[in-house]
């Protein structure tokens, strides 16, 4: 297989990783890469609830979170939206969090309201200040999952619309991964519970091209590699990954990488290089 081959992550790696590492090589043959394959745990996750309120909106998003390296736990969110966001007068944005995971949205203590954040939108026209846009803010808190790991600071922020879309991001903490994060503009809650996406938190760990993006090698000039650590789930925007903020500044995951060789029937070049920069 041509280009970069795999990514290996030492063992220790496994639970404390969190970055965007950088590596510069030089390459040695032609260009070509491969995709980690996302978690087979995120493709048989339960995808029902047993019981859901009356919701305020017409159409209510689905999403379900899991926790832990089974991915056991299983909580469901569900974005209750104002019914007019244009015009939403004294209505509230609601989030449904299926807190001790037994599919029921109607308990008590499920249902929370939204924090809402005017930010400005980006967009001038002329000398005209940019407006601005609500940002919601659901907090969520903290959540245990079956295998005893704490998730600390769990909390959904939905932003305005992009098109037809209003992306999310979810984040949680954990003392032995740090910060844990969606990837921003990419997740969209879904329409039915069947359609939903998977998100794994404390799940097992891979690696990607930074940002899912894929690269272009140079056949002959220095290139730069970025990668992230995380776990893939199911659906858009559904790879969680660790943020580089409290990552071990002594520990190194090692990228892989093989060329094929210039000569037919020659074995193929490889090199082990440690992704030592922080970005």
């Amino acid at each position: 297989m041509k280009g970069v081959r795999s990514f290996r992550i030492p063992a220790v790696l496994a639970i404390t990783v969190g970055l965007v590492a950088v590596v510069y090589a030089r390459v040695q043959g032609g260009p070509g890469d491969t995709r980690p394959t996302p978690a087979r745990d995120a493709e048989t996750a339960k995808r029902f609830l047993t019981k859901e309120p009356v919701y305020q909106s017409k159409d209510p998003k689905y999403c379900l979170l899991t926790f832990g390296l089974q991915g056991k736990t299983r909580v469901w969110l569900v974005f209750d939206s104002v019914p007019n966001p244009l015009l939403p007068g004294k209505d509230k944005d609601y989030l449904y969090v299926d807190r001790n995971g037994n599919g029921d949205l109607t308990e008590e203590g499920e249902r929370i309201e939204a924090t809402v954040h005017q930010v400005p939108n980006g967009i001038r026209l002329g000398g005209v200040p940019p407006g601005t846009i609500p940002l919601l803010e659901f907090p969520i808190g903290e959540i245990k999952d079956s295998e005893g790991m704490i998730y600390k600071d769990v909390k959904v922020m939905v932003q305005w619309y992009m098109g037809r879309r209003r992306p999310c991001t979810i984040y949680a903490s954990t003392a032995e991964r740090g910060t844990l994060s969606t990837e921003i503009n990419k997740l969209v809650f879904a329409d039915c519970p069947q359609d939903a996406p998977v998100l794994p938190f404390g799940g097992p760990m891979t690696m990607r091209f930074a940002l899912g993006m894929t690269h272009s090698f140079s056949l002959t000039e220095e290139f730069n590699l970025q990668a992230e650590i995380g776990t893939f789930g199911s659906g858009p925007g559904s790879f969680v990954f660790m943020m580089n903020d409290t990552f071990p500044k002594d520990l190194h995951p090692v990228a892989e990488i093989e060329w094929p060789h210039r000569e037919a029937g020659k074995s193929p070049i490889t090199m082990n290089v440690s992704l030592k920069q922080r970005c």
